[in-house]
Order: structure tokens, then C-alpha cells, then sequence
């Protein structure tokens, strides 16, 4: 039965359109340090290699865990890891907002990281899953939703620091 047909709120394009924003939320998390390097080498006095480890910690994070969770993939059903990843998105993004000094921030996004890699490699299969019919579309237009973050990201920065 098509959602549109079943006259009810869910079904499988709106779980698509919670995919589609967590992918955004995910990117976002892995490469809005990039943009705030330089603020947080004036909040922490740090050098340019201590805030540029920041950025290779969310990327370390991402790496990290695509394979394990490949694994866990055999294990666990592709929608608990995906809960479980943006689970670990939140509470790491929380954790480094309070950050008041750099290792914490460190940590935060370390698992910032953590969270994409293993929402890539679990949410993919699942967005196939919905659309078996459409994997192609399906898995381009969830990519492109993650693409946006990184194009929105320096926006973002720049317009908070502008009216700050």
C-alpha cells in the first residue's frame, strides 16, 4: 500500500524524509569544525595544530567504526543502529556545546564522528530497503541531503559571527 493511499501520517517516505535530515544533522556534526577552527583557536589560546586536531578527531570518528558496524549490521537491525547513532549524535553534541576547554571538545567530536560512521553505514541499506524499486534515487537524493551540510556549515558560522 503507497502512503499516499493509506491516509495516514508515517509510512515510508516520511521515515525517508527523518533519514534525509538526520543525514543532514550527521554531516553537520562532522564538518562544522572545519568553519569554527579559528574560533576556537581564539577561545582556547590554541595553536593551529591543537584546533586542527578537532577536525581529524571527527574524521578519525567517522572511520572508526564503518567497518565494526558492518559487522553489528549482521547482528542488530539497520534501524537500532541508525536510533543508536543519532542517540550518540545528540548526546555528543551536548557534550561539546559545554565544552570549557579543549579535550572535552576533543572528545565531543570524536564521537561526533563515531555517530557518522556508523549512521552511513547503517542508514544506506535501510534507505534501500524503503524503496527497492527506486535504490538509486533513493540513496542519491539521501546523499545530497548530507552534501547540503557541508555546503551550509561555513554559511552557518559566518552568519552567526556576523551578527555576534
Amino acid at each position: 500500500m503507497s502512503d499516499a493511499s493509506s491516509g495516514r501520517f508515517g509510512g515510508r517516505r516520511s521515515v525517508f524524509a527523518s533519514l534525509c535530515a538526520m543525514v543532514f544533522l550527521v554531516n553537520l556534526g562532522r564538518v562544522i569544525y572545519a568553519p569554527l577552527l579559528e574560533p576556537f583557536r581564539a577561545t582556547f589560546d590554541a595553536s593551529a595544530g591543537e584546533v586542527g586536531l578537532l577536525a581529524t578527531l571527527a574524521w578519525i570518528g567517522s572511520a572508526s567504526l564503518r567497518f565494526p558496524t558492518g559487522y553489528l549490521l549482521t547482528k542488530f537491525p539497520r534501524h537500532r543502529l541508525v536510533l543508536a547513532s543519532g542517540l550518540v549524535l545528540a548526546g555528543s553534541s551536548a557534550f561539546a556545546a559545554t565544552a570549557t576547554s579543549l579535550e572535552v571538545l576533543y572528545a565531543g567530536a570524536l564521537l561526533m564522528g563515531v555517530a557518522s560512521g556508523v549512521y552511513f553505514v547503517s542508514a544506506n541499506p535501510l534507505v534501500s530497503e524503503l524503496f527497492p524499486t527506486r535504490v538509486g534515487r533513493a540513496i542519491g537524493i539521501h546523499g545530497t541531503s548530507s552534501q547540503v551540510a557541508a555546503v551550509v556549515a561555513p554559511l552557518m558560522v559566518g552568519a552567526y559571527f556576523a551578527v555576534t
